[in-house]
């Protein structure tokens, strides 16, 4: 299955530089990029180990932008989402 999934992401990204010539296409794995950041994001925000009373959340606070890490829970962190119309 993994490797049907990688021929036709080969096969789309294909047709896709035929339609769109001389323009660079990305393509980006979501689920790692999100993986990577909220690791990040624990390893910083590390609650407080001297301050018994709120050891639960660090001092940091994230707020996303648009469809980054929307509906995402990090682990040590209070989130908040950011929203421009």
């Amino acid at each position: 299955m993994q490797r049907a999934f990688g021929r036709a992401h080969n096969n789309l990204l294909g047709t896709l530089n035929k339609i769109y010539p001389g323009k660079l296409i990305l393509s980006f794995n979501t689920s790692a990029i999100h993986n990577k950041i909220i690791r990040k994001m624990a390893r910083i925000n590390v609650p407080n180990p001297t301050n018994p009373v709120n050891n639960k959340q660090g001092p940091y606070m994230c707020v996303p932008f648009g469809k980054a890490l929307s509906n995402v829970s990090v682990v040590n962190t209070v989130t908040k989402a950011l929203h421009i119309r």
